[in-house]
């Protein structure tokens, strides 16, 4: 105890010892005076700083410097340590000789504006700056910072703050940082950073570095990976508002410390990584604002830390995964405005426990919310706008009860829970209920929220009391009512107010507008009344008084705000003169357009203004709109000429009013002026010349005023038309009728008898509705009585008129909205409409009426109604297109978004976005047999961009690079999977993304490709052609398409008979699991099944009775009554009788005992009855789904196909034609590659579940086994797809499906030849059948498939190609559709009985080929399924045909079928107006705006058999249903090109079809950029003189084939029999027809499997045929070509099979392999040489060579009306004959050309053609163009003709060449456009003496290729023993071919040998050579003796003496 007592007071003597030396020191502070360097260094850094705040100004040497403001000094030393300046506002120049403070540790200078920093003057002197630990400088304005190099002394610092500093002439800022070695925190936001990049990234070192902010930047580049490798303890990151793009950065992932991540508002793409979950301790990551796609990772679930989560505004899609419900830590969650497609349920939210904040807006998901859910959160904000979760108010928001924020607009929100709900919304700060439809009573309520937003509802009652602290109020379009509360009047805070469109009266409070904040106030479109407030807010901007009841005179206090921007007091009551403006309205005068911008920024109000006239238009309240509204009040008195000088206003609307006075000259300074209307006024004077001055005058109304004098001549005023200057009686001038004097318009004083002749009219008028009315009410009444025909016929109008209301109301749409050019407004009643709305319903009333009581039609009101209607000038909305010429402008408008390759792109695209996870979703799992637990499950598959791997780096390619490359231009095939890991009892679920299972060839222009949505620039940077369509594959280098597939309609029943005249009904079933065909049969009178699952027939009872009809009766009822049907099916219930099958067991066992058996092992052997169940649910008729055992439909169905059997035997007009076109699909490119990725698919999961079940097996694999290995090995997809567009070979294997010719190598002839390519039809029938139903031209091809275009020989009219305006249809979603047709009165044929199937008037209704039921009014049925396809509300596709003959309606959405637009007619009045087509021109409207408008739809074929379709509008009759767009689209694209062909032989056109695909001239804009096999060029393309509207919609008059060429008619030299053409050697001479022919030739760098490769080597000069080569050994550019020449010196090594000792081998391992140019002709230039890499890595090098060819004798031309010739003669020009005015033609073409091809429309081409080159003009010759205008009629030709001086005929005096003396007669000459074809006598000309031989026959090779010999067949020898030449046919068929010297033995007959041992010939046979002879025969002959010997046909030879 004493130990303890001591060392206790130890203690406390230490303690006070301590305390004691301490007070000392502090006491003895003062004695440190401030440092004296200190206090200098600090005055001289004061001195050029102005100090506006006074802070700086009480550092004087009066007082210590440690007693200055924002100095601290230590206690002990006195030193400065700190100066703390921060938002002192110093200006001036600042001297950074601060720095030199010895013991300064922290510095802030921040919110300054400093002049000058003179930093390179003072950095020597910083010599203490290394103490320095903090310096802020940020938001500080310096002038003159532009580099950061002065940092660098700076070594301790820690924290570095430069926000806010302008440093973008920094372009070393990391590195000038990298210098701070011992930096913690770096702030850099909003400096203007310009780049990432430094070129020493790798060596920087920022390893210290903790915070890191550089958001607010303009970096505009990709994140670099190697930034993040600087530091790895960074947890604090900003990038957010950087500009920054590309996909983040795999480094990001490792920073382990991270913890806040914040990458918003930048434009980042591609998805988030899975990886992310290794930032296992970030809590803030926001990555807002940004272009991520896919789905959300998994891996975001386990971060466990993490409060702030922000991934809303981005592009995600997918499911939104199950982890994110695991984040208890997550106190904010923001995901919306994305793209799911999931459902939310409770359970995603059943452990976010800490959850504040959730935004869940805009998002597209469905929530499956518990009624009763209470969630384990209160949140502070919540936000669910614009998800439709109506019409109830979600239950669980009422437990919120924290909420301040609340936003839950837009969602469909109509019923609440009324008490809950107002506890809910009373205490919410910012509440946001806009745009629902809340129908509650909400004037009790105290509103305390600063923010509340209302609008657009239907809340009743008094306007709710607000609290004083609310910013914020839009209570627009509600029905409140009453007046405003007293108690607003004190609302301090309020600076907006909205109460537009309520019902709202009485007068305005006082001090209402008086609020000290009140910035905008809009009470239009109520009843207020009373008079305007005088008392204003100074600050007021928007002032909206618009249609109320106000009186008395416009305060003169409104128009002395200065911030005053918008006025709107347009119709009120408000009379007096208008108040002088003074100049208050300063921001109408000077804008100030940074700080109103910044103003609004925040709050983006839209409101309704009327600012043009008597229109709503939707504008947003900015300061860019400055309007003054006061029209439609009684306004007196002269305008204030002040109001002319607010130089910014922009709308100025004064009209109805009384105002008077003249304009004033200054309102040309109104340059902003957009809208100005004055009407109703009384005005005068002359309107001044200065109004032209206002260029950007939109509208102008200066209508029914006094104005006088005439119209300023200006552009700007004379655009108006005459409404804007109507109602001034003594103003002229244009638009107005032209100036004259008093004199020349003597009518302007009568009024007297003018209102005379009034007066009389109307006694005239009543007297004549008096007389009708007497005589249309007898004569109707009395006529309807007596006439019975007349009355039904009444009662049949009644009748229609209720279809017709019925369909109105089924289309009727709820809202419209109209589309401006500026601005959306909605159509709303309104006072300017009263008048138009009050006579529609009297209208509308009077038509009623009518239907009811016919006599008022001739009553006085009705003709009143009428007549007043006819004075509101609706002619012209209502009148018909005068000619198809105004509908022409629909061509170009459809080919915008249909036709031509659109199809294949849109079929392609559809595969892509929609098709594809079809696929996948129905195949989605793969499970193992043995152990069901492992499996794998795809969750979603997406397409990436078109790229390529090289060096195991991902590259984005183009096609240009793949054409040039030979590879194949493909993307990658994604998949999202999950698979499970581990056993059973501890299964683990292992998510994946981005797994690449293949790759998908892209369609060119498709939405995978890089090139669509491209413009002309950017398609000419990436090499393409902007006029190439696309709609093509590139595989291995060359440009493949696939072909359209013609094919017979699947799902259909077809009637017709088999090769035994046997009537059939067939029917090809087709689902994603089965493709079978169905046939019944009638074959002896008896009905039989045919499947492929029976070898034999199987009769058709036993089958109803197998699918439960046991009763024949039931059979009989299904069918129908009609006795002869019974008939008919007799002796098929006899057949089932007499084989002793009654039930459906003996049935069932019958079918399975003919059924084809298969194969099943023992211990899974089925039950017997479950075959024939299969076959019968499965196979037959395969598109009827069967549920459960419920073979109902399908036995309604084969009732249907018997009787359509049995209307055939009876009626052979039943019968169907296999070639309608009704009945054809054509399949396009989508369809094609989805069925074969569906098999490949489909394989390819087969592979791998028997691959994982052959692992399986092994003993203890299951628990470590990996399914993704197994996924990843495998690539069965890419090689398929590549195989079948590479050869073209279709191999579907599941449905044993073989087509060969589906793939062809798009043809590069010309261009046109391409697009022709492209529409082209493969037929299914084989082209070798001799038979002519198929080839014939059908009626339903009319303006589907082209008349002309189709081939010459075995392909003759099955090969087709479309019209021009033919649209192929895709699948749609059936499921509502089916829907439709049972809301529309179909009748479910499951609850039918067979009797009541088939009564009278009731018609099936079969969708797709599926029967849906019965309708008793079909045509009701159709028209209102027609009706809403019109409005839109269906596809727009679905085609419904009423079969009066078969009593069915069919309905279609499948793919494949043919369609093309018509207009719509309506009693033969086409819908198409005038006006329409003037919106279509001007751009205001669209194609689908046609179609959206109900004017235009599109039919089908079977479709058009219900309308009645007319040519032209003169042609339409009552009855008409449709006409024609343009009669010329009926043909093709090829024949388009074809001028007058209607004037031409049709055999005529079809050849020119076939030539204009042979014609040179450009293919494409980037014809010299490709290396194409073979490419024909014409020099001199032009465009044709006589053009057609088809080669201008095409874009053939850019890309041309041919040249005009002038042609004489006549006779000359005999050289020009049998079409041949003299030509003229000048014009040769000149570039016509010259030509350029490209040919490739490649050769591969070869790389061998043991390491050895193919060498180029240097050429050796001495050899001849190196001549061209390079110093590299590769042909030179530009060298000239000989045969032989070789163009690369290449060898390869001798081994390449077994393995080398070293890759450096000597010369003597090679061999030369060089490659020559065995194919030229000499002349031709070596153009380009280029090398690439293939898919292998193998050097590729290509070579172009160039042959310029000019015409020569045998050269092909042709016209463009299929006359083809070849050149005769080539004539001098100075022995051509030519014409009086000396012309010279270019080619001569015998008269007799014409006569016997009846091509007269190249005579019409000649015409005009002259007439084309006399005036200047085009003409056009467009098919059926004479009646619309698209064809120069002959005699207008001829008018030009004679007009300029030449024959009307067309002929000319013409002089010989050779004699000079004029010509008998008159010669025809004019140009023609002439084509080139590529057939020339170079590349055919061919002749030999010797050559190769084949070795089997030992005969000369066949073929020009190959050097082989000239035949002389079977023909020439007949000619040469007619002439008995034996001698020459013994020498052409053996001694020149192939002599052969045998041995033959004259015993036997039988060849032998010749033995060189014995010198002798041996017989075989005989064993001996005693009677050999030797003999010469060709060796084809003893070739043959031989091969009849090996199949034991012995001949004989039996030899004579010679």
């Amino acid at each position: 105890m004493t130990i303890l007592v001591s060392q206790m007071s130890i203690l406390l003597l230490l303690l006070l010892s301590v305390t004691t030396f301490h007070k000392s020191m502090c006491s003895n502070h003062t004695l440190f005076s401030c440092n004296e360097n200190d206090r200098q260094t600090m005055l001289t850094f004061k001195q050029g700083l102005n100090d506006s705040r006074g802070i700086i100004s009480t550092w004087s040497t009066e007082k210590d410097c440690c007693a200055w403001k924002g100095v601290h000094c230590d206690s002990i030393t006195g030193r400065v340590t700190k100066l703390d300046l921060n938002n002192c506002f110093l200006e001036g120049k600042i001297n950074l000789s601060i720095l030199e403070l010895e013991f300064l540790s922290y510095l802030d200078l921040s919110l300054h504006k400093f002049d000058v920093i003179r930093i390179p003057s003072i950095q020597h002197n910083i010599t203490h700056a290394s103490n320095l630990l903090h310096l802020d400088l940020s938001y500080t304005v310096v002038t003159a910072l532009n580099n950061l190099q002065w940092l660098s002394p700076l070594s301790s610092l820690k924290n570095l703050n430069l926000n806010g500093i302008d440093l973008h002439k920094e372009t070393n800022w990391l590195q000038a940082v990298a210098t701070l070695s011992s930096l913690l925190e770096l702030h850099l936001s909003k400096c203007k950073l310009n780049n990432f990049i430094n070129p020493s990234l790798e060596y920087l070192n920022l390893s210290s570095l903790v915070t890191l902010d550089l958001s607010w930047n303009n970096f505009t580049s990709p994140l670099p990976n190697g930034f993040f490798n600087l530091t790895k303890d960074i947890t604090y990151l900003d990038l957010s508002v950087c500009h920054i793009y590309g996909e983040m950065p795999s480094s990001l992932l490792y920073l382990p410390n991270l913890r806040h991540l914040d990458l918003s508002y930048n434009q980042l793409q591609g998805s988030i990584p899975n990886g992310i979950r290794q930032l296992e301790h970030i809590k803030y990551l926001d990555l807002n604002k940004n272009h991520l796609h896919r789905s959300i990772p998994y891996g975001i679930g386990q971060l466990a830390h993490i409060q702030y989560l922000d991934l809303s505004k981005n592009m995600l899609s997918g499911f939104i995964p199950s982890t994110l419900g695991n984040l208890s830590s997550l106190y904010s969650l923001s995901i919306g405005s994305n793209n799911f497609s999931s459902e939310i349920s409770n359970r995603t939210f059943s452990k976010l426990y800490s959850l504040g904040f959730l935004d869940l807006s805009s998002l597209n998901i469905v929530f499956q919310f518990d009624l009763d859910w209470v969630p384990p959160f209160q949140l502070g904000g919540l936000y669910l706008a614009h998800i439709n979760q109506g019409p109830n108010f979600p239950s669980w928001i009422y437990t919120q009860k924290s909420l301040e924020e609340l936003d839950i607009s837009s969602s469909g929100i109509s019923l609440v829970d009324r008490n809950k709900f107002f506890s809910l919304i009373e205490g919410i700060n910012n509440l946001y209920l806009s745009n629902n439809s809340i129908a509650e009573d909400i004037s009790n309520l105290t509103l305390l929220g600063y923010e509340i937003w209302l609008d657009h509802n239907n809340f009743t009652g008094g306007l709710p009391n607000i609290s004083v602290g609310t910013d914020l109020v839009d209570l627009s379009y509600n029905s409140f009512s009453g007046s405003i509360p007293h108690i607003w009047t004190s609302l301090e805070h309020l600076f907006y107010i909205n109460l537009w469109s309520n019902r709202l009266s009485g007068e305005v409070p006082v001090d209402l507008f008086d609020l000290k904040q009140l910035e905008m106030i809009n009470l239009g479109e109520n009843q207020f009344s009373g008079t305007i407030p005088m008392n204003m807010s100074r600050y007021l901007e928007v002032v909206i008084l618009r249609a109320n009841q106000f009186e008395g005179n416009i305060p003169p206090q409104l128009f002395e705000l200065p911030l005053l921007f918008h006025l709107d007091l347009a119709h009120n009551k408000l009379s007096g003169s208008m108040p002088a403006c003074k100049y208050n309205l300063t921001h109408m005068i000077n804008y100030d357009r940074y700080y109103y911008a910044m103003v609004y920024s925040a709050t983006n109000d839209a409101i309704e203004l009327f600012t043009k006239g008597q229109e709503y238009y939707l504008y947003d309240v900015s300061p860019n709109r400055r309007t003054i509204d006061l029209s439609a009040n009684n306004l007196s008195g002269e305008v204030p000429l002040e109001l002319f000088h607010l130089v910014q206003v922009q709308t100025l609307n004064l009209s109805h009013n009384n105002l008077i006075g003249t304009i004033p000259k200054m309102i040309g300074g109104m340059k902003y002026m957009e809208s100005l209307d004055l009407s109703n006024n009384k005005f005068c004077g002359e309107i001044p010349q200065s109004m032209a001055l206002l260029n950007f005058l939109e509208v102008l109304n200066l209508s029914c005023n006094n104005f006088d004098g005439k119209i300023p001549i200006g552009t700007q005023l004379q655009s108006f038309n005459a409404s804007s200057y109507i109602g001034n009686p003594k103003l002229c001038g244009a638009p107005l009728s032209s100036c004259t004097t008093k004199e020349e318009n003597p009518k302007t004083a009568m009024p007297s008898t003018e209102n005379e002749d009034d007066d009389s009219i109307r006694e005239s008028l009543y007297l004549g509705m008096g007389v009708g009315f007497a005589v249309g009410f007898w004569g109707i009444c009395g006529s309807l009585f007596l006439i019975r025909k007349w009355r039904h016929a009444y009662y049949r109008f009644i009748d229609g008129m209720g279809d017709k209301l019925y369909g109105i109301l089924m289309t009727k749409p709820p809202t419209m909205i109209i589309e401006g050019k500026r601005s959306k407004f909605r159509l709303q009643p309104h006072e300017s409409h009263k008048r138009t709305q009050f006579f529609s319903t009297v209208q509308r009333a009077a038509t009623f009426i009518f239907t009811v009581f016919p006599s008022f039609f001739f009553s006085p009101p009705f003709f009143f109604i009428f007549f007043v209607d006819s004075m509101m000038d609706k002619e012209s909305l209502t009148a018909p297109v005068k000619s198809s010429v105004d509908k022409f402008q629909l061509v170009p408008e459809f080919l915008k978004v249909r036709g031509l390759v659109k199809q294949h792109l849109d079929s392609f695209n559809y595969f892509v976005n929609t098709d594809i996870k079809k696929i996948v979703r129905a195949n989605c799992l793969i499970k193992a047999s043995r152990y069901p637990h492992i499996e794998l499950r795809f969750l979603n598959v997406r397409i990436g961009q078109p790229s390529i791997t090289r060096d195991g780096i991902l590259e984005l390619v183009t096609p240009q690079t793949c054409r040039l490359s030979d590879r194949t231009y493909d993307a990658p095939i994604y998949v999202d999977v999950e698979y499970t890991q581990g056993s059973p009892d501890n299964k683990i679920r292992v998510p994946k993304t981005d797994v690449l299972i293949g790759r998908l060839p892209i369609m060119l222009r498709s939405c995978c490709c890089v090139l669509s949505n491209r413009d002309e620039a950017e398609l000419a940077k990436l090499g393409e052609c902007p006029l190439d369509p696309g709609g093509y594959f590139v595989v291995k280098g060359n440009e493949k398409v696939i072909l359209i597939q013609e094919q017979l309609s699947k799902n259909r029943i077809i009637i017709d008979t088999d090769k035994k005249k046997n009537i059939t009904a067939s029917v090809t079933s087709s689902t994603d699991k089965v493709k079978t065909k169905t046939t019944i049969l009638m074959e002896k009178e008896k009905l039989w099944l045919e499947l492929n699952q029976f070898p034999k027939k199987v009769p058709l009872m036993v089958v109803m009775k197998a699918m439960g009809m046991e009763h024949d009766q039931e059979v009989v009822q299904l069918i129908g009554r009609d006795p002869r049907y019974s008939f008919l099916l007799m002796p098929s219930i006899e057949e089932c009788t007499k084989i002793g099958i009654f039930t459906q067991a003996q049935a069932l066992d019958y079918v399975d005992s003919k059924a084809v058996k298969r194969h099943v092992p023992g211990n899974m052997q089925p039950p017997k009855e479950r075959q024939a169940f299969n076959i019968l649910r499965e196979t037959f008729l395969a598109n009827v789904p069967v549920h459960g055992y419920n073979f109902r439909p399908k036995c309604i169905y084969v009732a249907v196909m018997i009787r359509r059997i049995m209307d055939a035997i009876l009626n052979k007009d039943a019968m169907d034609d296999k070639d309608y076109v009704g009945n054809k699909r054509l399949e396009l490119s989508g369809q094609v590659i989805s069925l074969l990725f569906e098999d490949l698919f489909k394989s390819m999961t087969t592979e791998i579940k028997f691959a994982v079940d052959k692992l399986l097996d092994k003993p203890d694999k299951a628990r470590k086994f990996d399914f993704l290995t197994q996924l990843i090995n495998r690539d069965c997809i890419t090689p398929g797809l590549e195989r079948t567009l590479s050869t073209g070979n279709f191999d579907v294997k599941r449905f044993k499906m073989h087509k060969s010719g589906v793939t062809q190598v798009l043809q590069r002839l010309s261009f046109i030849s391409a697009l022709g390519q492209m529409t082209r039809v493969q037929p299914q029938f084989e082209k070798s059948r001799k038979v002519s139903g198929p080839r014939a031209l059908q009626p339903s091809q009319w303006g589907m498939l082209c008349p002309c275009d189709t081939p010459e020989g075995e392909s003759c009219g099955l090969v087709k190609n479309l019209a021009l305006m033919t649209h192929v249809t895709t699948d749609e979603e059936e499921g509502p559709l089916i829907s439709l047709c049972y809301l529309l009165g179909v009748e479910n044929m499951e609850h039918l009985s067979g009797e009541e199937l088939h009564t009278p008037n009731s018609f099936l209704v079969i969708f797709n080929g599926m029967i849906l039921g019965k309708h008793r009014r079909p045509q009701r049925f159709a028209t209102a399924m027609r009706k809403l396809r019109r409005a839109c509300l269906i596809g727009e596709f679905v085609s419904v045909y009423v079969n009066e003959k078969q009593c069915c309606v069919y309905l279609a959405s499948d793919g494949g079928r043919v369609c093309r637009p018509l207009v719509i007619a309506d009693n033969g009045i086409s819908r198409v107006k005038a006006h329409h087509m003037k919106e279509l021109k001007d751009g205001v409207c669209a194609f689908r705006d046609f179609l959206r408008n109900g004017l235009i739809e599109y039919l089908d074929v079977n479709e058009e058999n219900n309308a009645l379709i007319a040519l032209y509008e003169k042609d339409a009759t009552p009855e008409t249903t449709h006409i024609e767009i343009e009669p010329f689209t009926i043909l093709g694209v090829i024949a388009g090109l074809i001028p007058y062909p209607h004037h031409n032989q049709s055999p005529r056109n079809t050849y020119q079809c076939a030539m204009g695909k042979q014609a040179m001239g450009n293919i494409a804009y980037n014809q010299l950029r490709r290396m194409d096999t073979l490419l024909y060029l014409l020099v001199y393309p032009q465009r044709p003189l006589l053009t057609t509207k088809s080669i201008e919609l095409v874009g053939y008059d850019k890309l041309g084939a041919g040249q005009n060429a002038t042609v004489a008619v006549m006779s000359y030299s005999g050289y020009d029999i049998e079409d041949a053409i003299v030509m003229n050697k000048s014009s040769l001479d000149r570039g016509f027809g010259r030509c350029i022919v490209m040919k490739r030739y490649a050769a591969v760098r070869q790389k061998y499997s043991n390491g050895t490769e193919d060498r180029i080597e240097r050429p050796d000069r001495a050899l001849n045929n190196m001549q061209i080569l390079d110093d590299d050994g590769i042909a030179s550019p530009g060298e000239i070509i000989r045969p032989t020449d070789i163009y690369i010196n290449k060898k390869s090594p001798t081994e390449t099979q077994n393995k080398v000792s070293s890759t450096n081998l000597p010369d003597s391992a090679y061999r030369s392999n060089y490659s020559t140019f065995n194919k030229c002709h000499g002349g031709e230039v070596v153009d380009k040489v280029a090398l690439c890499n293939d898919k292998d890595s193998n050097m590729c090098i290509k070579f172009l060579t160039r042959h310029t060819r000019r015409p020569e004798l045998g050269d092909k031309f042709s016209s463009r009306h299929g006359q083809k010739g070849v050149c005769g003669t080539i004539v001098q020009q100075e022995d051509f004959p030519f014409s009086e005015k000396g012309i010279c033609p270019d080619l001569i073409m015998n008269p007799h050309g014409f006569p016997s091809r009846m091509t007269v429309g190249k005579m019409i081409e000649l015409l005009g053609g002259k007439a084309g080159v006399s005036c200047g003009k085009f003409h056009y010759g467009s098919a059926f163009g004479e009646e619309s205008g698209h064809a120069d009629k002959v005699e207008t030709i001829s008018k030009t003709l004679v007009k300029h001086g030449f024959n009307y005929s067309g002929k000319d005096f013409i002089y010989s060449g050779i004699t000079g003396c004029p010509l008998q007669a008159y010669i025809f000459m004019g140009p023609i456009y002439y084509q080139k074809l590529k057939h020339m006598v170079l590349d055919k000309m061919h002749a030999r003496g010797s050559g190769p031989k084949a070795l089997i026959t030992r005969q000369p090779t066949e073929g020009r290729a190959r050097n082989g010999g000239l035949r002389v067949g079977e023909m020439e020898r007949d000619c040469l023993i007619a002439y008995g030449a034996s001698m020459l046919i013994f020498e052409r068929l053996m001694l020149s071919s192939d002599p052969y010297e045998v041995q033959v033995c004259r015993a036997c007959g039988l060849l032998g040998y010749y033995n060189h041992k014995l010198k002798a010939g041996v017989c075989s046979s005989c064993k001996n050579g005693k009677q050999i002879s030797t003999m010469k025969l060709p060796y084809a002959c003893k070739l043959l003796i031989q091969e009849l010997q090996s199949m034991n046909i012995v001949p004989r030879l039996k030899l004579e003496d010679a």
